[in-house]
């Protein structure tokens, strides 16, 4: 069910409507109608800058393999697509949000993904694949295995493996096949799994760590730890799958010693991010925790919040039990720059405000 959206009543008032049904036959769907876009335009902006190979591409497309995720992140938007949320009368006899436990993910054959991936070559001459999936590599947890391994025997056998993963050559700009980067959530990172994914063709793979903090980390519902997301990181490393470390800030309980906790790890890892900002999303649980929050900070206006969403980069509401904005902002930067001593600085100030607030 698609449930929880927001629309504008006739009156003016913001309402929540009732859930639809979701497809559950993806494979019924068509091939995106690529030929539609300004393709010219779009493979003038093929370029990565995530790894060697997508640095280099020259015709790159996206799609997804699956929608919905197991996990259970606080701050992910994705319940609410994916028919985890529903909308249930509320004590006013309006329909409220209710939040669910249940994860629903819903995917292609891995005989429709290769089918598109050969689509995408010999029709576009596309030359590198972005999955653009909320969780690739959970396909093969959610499927017990099964999917990754059927994947792995049509790509080898549609010819799509580039010939310096099969050769085990450098690669170079003359190289056949298609590479591919997606997304993994670090508990799946194990070292045989990326040595298949390497050996496929897979470039880079987008970690959503979030933070290196264990009290964050459990607090966000993401089910890792900080020794996974650093396991993960160098699991992926050693078999020439470049890692992409994103980093969120800005957490309900974020203080000095987890951004202090994450500096650390940075440090030891030779990690350089700029992290995104935590952001309840529509569809997220924490939307609905803190959805009093959001209004008061705009003003009783849904609308412009929902209208100064951005992708996380800018601020929007702050959900920081311990941060106001201007702090958030200013420690981001610092901790981008590594600048441990300014914020030992900072919280030397902050508290000696504290102490005067009590």
């Amino acid at each position: 069910m698609i449930d929880g959206i927001i629309w504008r009543h006739a009156d003016g008032e913001l309402q929540i409507n009732k859930g639809r049904a979701l497809l559950e036959d993806l494979d019924s769907l068509p091939f995106p109608a690529w030929e539609l876009f300004p393709l010219d335009i779009y493979f003038a902006n093929s370029s990565l800058l995530l790894s060697e190979e997508s640095m280099g591409a020259k015709r790159r497309l996206e799609f997804c393999c699956s929608y919905g995720c197991p996990y259970q992140c606080k701050y992910c938007f994705h319940l609410g697509l994916s028919g985890e949320l529903t909308t249930e009368p509320g004590e006013s006899g309006k329909l409220e949000v209710n939040i669910t436990k249940r994860r629903n993910v819903r995917y292609h054959s891995p005989q429709y993904v290769v089918e598109l991936a050969c689509y995408a070559r010999d029709k576009f001459g596309a030359d590198f694949i972005s999955f653009l999936d909320e969780n690739f590599v959970a396909l093969d947890r959610f499927s017990k295995g099964k999917w990754m391994d059927e994947f792995e025997g049509l790509w080898l056998k549609a010819g799509l493996q580039p010939e310096c993963c099969r050769s085990g050559h450098e690669h170079t700009d003359f190289c056949t096949g298609m590479h591919w980067g997606t997304t993994c959530h670090a508990s799946l990172a194990q070292p045989q799994l990326m040595l298949r994914l390497k050996k496929l063709g897979c470039s880079h793979l987008d970690f959503g760590f979030e933070s290196f903090s264990d009290r964050i980390l459990k607090e966000a519902g993401k089910g890792a730890t900080k020794k996974m997301n650093i396991d993960a990181l160098k699991a992926s490393m050693r078999v020439g799958i470049r890692a992409i470390p994103n980093q969120i800030m800005g957490f309900p309980g974020e203080d000095f010693d987890s951004i202090l906790e994450n500096l650390t790890v940075w440090e030891h890892l030779g990690i350089k991010a700029y992290p995104f900002l935590a952001t309840p999303y529509p569809g997220s649980e924490w939307y609905t925790t803190y959805k009093d929050r959001i209004l008061e900070q705009y003003d009783d206006d849904l609308e412009a919040f929902l209208l100064d969403l951005g992708d996380a980069t800018t601020l929007t509401a702050v959900i920081s039990h311990n941060f106001n904005g201007v702090e958030l902002l200013g420690l981001r930067e610092l901790l981008a720059l590594g600048d441990r001593r300014k914020i030992e600085q900072h919280r030397a100030i902050w508290d000696k405000n504290q102490q005067y607030a009590q």
